[in-house]
This record gives C-alpha cells, structure tokens and sequence, in this order.
C-alpha cells in the first residue's frame, strides 16, 4: 500500500524575499487586529503615504494572503488575512521565535 503524502503548502515569496520586510510586517499586524483599515494598518507599520499602504495590500491581495471589505463607495476598507494569509504569518512568527531563541544562547 502506498501512501500519498500531503504536498506542502505553497511558500509565499513575501517568507523568502528579504526586501519584502513592509509585507511581513502588514501579514503581522493584520494576524493581531483582523478588520483594521487601510490608515489603521499604516500607521502600524509606519507607512507614511496612503499610495503606498495601497499598493502593498493590492500585492497581498494578489497573491490570496488577505482579503478586502468595503463599507461601500467612500467608506473605509476593512481587511483580514486568508486562510493562507494566517498560515504565512503563524510560519513568520515562528522564524520570529526561532530567531529570538537563537540570539538568546549566543548572548547567554
């Protein structure tokens, strides 16, 4: 009997691209406050122009890592991560984890 083995989960570029920092921070903040709106999230990460946030939630958009909500024409947009969004966030926590744990020993 062979057994099928589950494929792994597509990686997202945002986990292997070191310029993607803005990204990951996005994936981070919307893990901890689902809803928040595009301002919201911008000054949680420090983007200072509202261009900017766009683009960057578009570009996650893009690639089925969050997903938009609209109060309607002029009303503010509410964002959430997908289910794909949260797998990529929980897996950047835990490199966070990793990373944290690491320096630890060495500076112990």
């Amino acid at each position: 009997m062979h057994r099928v083995r589950d494929s792994p989960p597509e990686r997202s570029s945002i986990l292997d691209n070191p310029s993607a920092r803005r990204a990951r921070e996005c994936l981070l903040f919307l893990a901890g406050r689902p809803g928040s709106s595009n301002r919201e999230i911008a000054t949680g990460i420090g983007i200072t122009y509202p261009s900017q946030m766009s683009r960057l939630l578009a570009r996650l958009a893009s690639e089925e890592l969050v997903s938009k909500h609209s109060e309607g024409v002029g009303r503010r947009n509410m964002w959430w991560l997908t289910s794909r969004g949260e797998q990529v966030s929980r897996t950047l926590l835990e490199v966070d984890d990793r990373y944290a744990l690491a320096n630890l020993s060495v500076n112990s």
